[in-house]
């Protein structure tokens, strides 16, 4: 598990910025093969999205569509900064528009790890779209995980004892008499099968004593 927050500090009201080049470097750094990726905003106002960002006049488009659905003036809505129960009421924002906004882009985005590289399309980028602009200290945790078998071949990698056969494999010599149950051979055995056989069960009393009684 490879766990890093990556920070930010935006330049506009709205803008939309890649960081596909940064969730690349998380992984490298990870170490992990093949597993998952979880990128999180920690924010209310600033979302995630997999788009083609490398395309800045889309990303026009898209706040100019954004700014058209959600009307810009927050003097319009219920929401104040000040009426958050965790507020120390100096907070006057009236930013119902960003909050609004955010909820019509992702949260957070989730993408596979296929051999070291992110499983994105030839056009996707990786983008965060900030809507409460300009602000400093803006955060994306990033969570990366491996499939189960790559967990086990990463902790091999990392040094962790690899079990053989013979210490996985229950020796029937080491244990309890009382757990070794008798075949289903043994438990027929006949009064005339020899000694041999009475010295087999001789650990185990309740057949002893049964073999005893037999005439």
């Amino acid at each position: 598990m490879h766990r890093k927050i990556l920070t930010y500090s935006t330049r506009a009201k709205s803008e939309i910025r890649t960081i596909t080049g940064d969730l690349r470097r998380c992984v490298a750094e990870s170490g992990i093969r093949d597993g998952c990726l979880l990128a999180y905003s920690l924010h209310t106002t600033l979302g995630l999205m997999i788009q083609e960002t490398a395309e800045t006049h889309l990303c026009e488009d898209v706040l100019d569509y954004l700014g058209f659905v959600i009307e810009e003036d927050g003097e319009l809505y219920k929401h104040r900064g000040h009426l958050h129960p965790r507020s120390n009421g100096d907070d006057t924002d009236c930013n119902a528009p960003s909050h609004l906004r955010q909820i019509l882009v992702n949260q957070n985005v989730l993408l596979d790890v296929h051999n070291g590289e992110l499983a994105l399309g030839t056009w996707q980028d990786v983008a965060i779209a900030e809507f409460d602009g300009p602000r400093v200290g803006r955060n994306v945790l990033v969570k990366i995980w491996a499939d189960p078998k790559e967990t086990k071949d990463w902790a091999r990698r990392a040094g962790a004892p690899r079990r053989t056969k013979r210490e996985r494999r229950t020796r029937s010599d080491e244990l309890p008499a009382t757990a070794a149950l008798p075949s289903q051979s043994s438990s027929r055995l006949s009064a005339g099968s020899g000694g041999d056989h009475q010295s087999s069960i001789s650990n185990i009393p309740s057949l002893a004593r049964r073999s005893e009684r037999r005439p």
